[in-house]
């Protein structure tokens, strides 16, 4: 019956563009108040049953084909076949497509709608139609839907002269993703502010094609646009990635470009290794780090295990560390080790902030601050009470605990209590003042006699109370 209804009648209704209304700021202001329907329509959609979804269909279907609503009603009921998804509204959103003012929103509509009859509804209005806006959009929603009969439509577009509608055109070719759009980008004639987007749209293919089990028909032409746009020396960027892409899907060694003389081809390697995630390609990259990389290639490597999170690299940290590195490098090595290490290596980056270099001190706190991996709050307290360490490297430490809310460093701030240096007192009770808990309580009782500031003695029984409160709670 419904199909009848929706089918017959609405095919016979007119819908002329003039009663549908113009898009002006008026109009969509009106349309604007059409969204807390449609939310509450989307929330109560999950509970109708099968005959209140074909009543709601109707419904909409035929708000939207009376001529006397408004722009805004159409478009409530637009939104609301929309999230119906229903075939049986194609007819009556045909009948709209065309419109200037709601054709666009028709054909999302047609868009969401699964089956062969949306793709054919969606194909015969472009084929009819002449705006170039409504035209682009008819493009997106064919390639949204990767139907590959757009092809020849989407290939005519691109070459057409108005920018929109060309850009449109390619985009289209670049969502379908098959051996046909690969070949038809590859023939298609585009202007010169087009190359770049075409040789993307012919990189994203070739990448979809080799990661689908069927793209084995579409191979030999694949690695054939690949080493073209290796030749494009006007896109440096897009040329790495076609190298990379050959790297990811084994068209090229990993091996054979590092140890070439190439150093794109390193480059490549390099960029394929971080995002490598097997064995063989960690044991590849941590000989290279180790043999050859020098200049930028040293910091790529450094990138490549951080993603890794190659912890084997450390032992090599370490040896890299007692070398005559530049600051930069020596820098580079201790991010490196902050992001791989843990609380082991909270002594190494603690010695580097009394570095001299600007940047090798701020990067050791940085690493301080990220450091994770076993106790790092316990290695943090041990380095309090390190004497070897200055004093300006201390009380950075026991920022950074307070920063981190570091709580299993807090003994060793209670043993500050009755250091030689007042300022290292000071910043130790503005630790205890953050991280200490009621569990320190009879730790920091028995400091307080051994305090010699009778300020500080105040500050510490003024938190010995405040905890014993909390205890209490």
């Amino acid at each position: 019956m419904r199909g009848f209804l929706l089918g017959g009648m609405f095919l016979l209704v007119a819908l002329p563009a003039n009663l549908l209304g113009v898009e002006t700021v008026a109009a969509l202001e009106n349309a604007a108040t059409s969204e807390p329907t449609v939310n509450r329509f989307r929330a109560e959609l999950v509970t109708l049953t099968a005959e209140e979804r074909e009543a709601a269909l109707l419904d909409a279907a035929t708000a939207l084909a009376a001529e006397e609503k408004s722009y805004a009603e159409r478009v409530d009921a637009l939104r609301r076949l929309g999230l119906l998804q229903d075939a049986a509204a194609i007819p009556v959103l045909r009948a709209v497509l065309g419109d200037p003012a709601l054709g666009d929103e028709a054909r999302r509509v047609l868009q969401r709608i699964p089956g062969p009859v949306a793709e054919v509804a969606l194909l015969n209005a472009l084929a009819r139609e002449t705006d170039p806006r409504l035209r682009a959009g008819l493009l997106s929603s064919l390639g949204a839907r990767r139907v590959e009969a757009v092809i020849p439509a989407a290939v005519k577009a691109a070459a057409e002269r108005e920018p929109t509608l060309a850009e449109a055109g390619l985009r289209t070719l670049g969502e379908i993703k098959t051996g046909a759009s690969l070949s038809a980008l590859l023939g298609v004639k585009v202007r010169e502010a087009q190359r770049a987007l075409r040789w993307q749209l012919l990189l994203e293919t070739c990448g979809a094609l080799l990661g689908r089990p069927d793209g084995g028909a579409s191979h030999g032409r694949v690695v054939q646009t690949l080493c073209e746009l290796e030749a494009q020396e006007e896109f440096p960027r897009l040329r790495q990635a076609a190298r990379v892409l050959q790297l990811q899907y084994g068209l090229r060694s990993a091996e054979e470009c590092l140890s070439g003389e190439d150093p794109a081809l390193r480059a490549a390697a390099l960029i394929f290794l971080r995002r490598a995630r097997d064995i063989d390609s960690g044991k590849l990259l941590l000989d290279y780090f180790s043999r050859r990389a020098k200049g930028r290639e040293f910091l790529d490597c450094l990138m490549a295990l951080e993603s890794r999170r190659q912890t084997e690299a450390l032992p090599l940290l370490y040896s890299l560390l007692n070398r005559q590195l530049v600051p930069e490098a020596r820098a580079a090595v201790l991010g490196t080790m902050g992001v791989l290490g843990g609380a082991d290596e909270a002594g190494t980056l603690a010695v580097a902030l009394d570095s001299p270099d600007k940047i090798v001190a701020e990067t050791a706190r940085a690493a301080l601050l990220a450091l994770q991996g076993g106790d790092v709050g316990g290695a943090f307290a041990g380095l309090f009470a390190d004497t070897s360490l200055s004093v300006a490297v201390r009380v950075q430490l026991l920022d950074v605990a307070r920063r981190r809310w570091l709580y299993t460093a807090t003994p060793g701030a209670i043993a500050l209590l009755t250091d030689a240096d007042a300022e290292l007192r000071r910043e130790a009770l503005k630790t205890l003042e953050r991280l200490a808990g009621p569990e320190h309580l009879p730790a920091l009782r028995t400091a307080v006699p051994t305090v010699a500031d009778s300020g500080q003695r105040e500050k510490i029984n003024q938190l010995c109370q405040r905890l014993e409160q909390e205890n209490r709670r």
